[in-house]
């Protein structure tokens, strides 16, 4: 029975995500608040799947483009607080006990990864059949990141900070910093 409500949901999303122009994001504004059973105030794009809902807390004004993924499966929690922008092809996978915070007002530029939680590796077995290792990332508020930014687990952002397009983060940085580069390091305060 579980797998005829599973595929009926994946129809059900899959017709509301396919919707385009204004009607659409008026369509998927009522079905995320059936889903959140909340009023959503998101704009939320075309192709925006969402999975895990019962680990999602999802804040007011939110912007979410086209084509991104949000997950929270098998005990993940996503919090996404107000004002939040998440530009097109983004994806934020807190699966496997996995903890992702984005501050109020902080915006994403296209295709950012958020990935709470990895395979562990280094025996002589595949990763693919060793448990996870999860954390968190925490996103300040007022955070402002480039595009094809991605964020790992111990990823800890403070207020006002900078991250520079292409840029890997998977440790702290203090308030107002501007990061750059693989991995991510301060090139200046702001």
């Amino acid at each position: 029975m579980a797998i005829i409500f599973d595929e009926l949901y994946e129809f059900i999303d899959y017709f509301f995500a396919c919707i385009p122009g204004r009607t659409g994001r008026f369509l998927r504004k009522l079905y995320f608040s059936i889903l959140f059973r909340k009023f959503v105030t998101a704009n939320i794009g075309q192709n925006v799947r969402v999975r895990g809902i019962k680990g999602i807390l999802l804040g007011d004004r939110v912007m979410i483009g086209d084509n991104c993924f949000i997950t929270a499966r098998s005990g993940g929690n996503i919090v996404i607080g107000d004002n939040v922008s998440l530009n097109m092809s983004c994806h934020v996978n807190a699966d496997v006990n996995g903890t992702i915070i984005l501050g109020n007002d902080s915006i994403y530029g296209p295709s950012c990864l958020f990935r709470a939680s990895n395979h562990q590796f280094g025996s002589r077995v595949s990763p693919k059949y060793l448990p996870h290792d999860h954390g968190s990332i925490v996103i300040g508020e007022g955070v402002w990141s480039g595009a094809y930014v991605v964020f790992l687990k111990g990823a800890s952002i403070a207020p006002y900070s900078v991250v520079g397009a292409s840029a890997v983060v998977s440790k702290s940085f203090s308030e107002r910093s501007v990061l750059v580069g693989i991995p991510a390091s301060v090139k200046r305060l702001l």
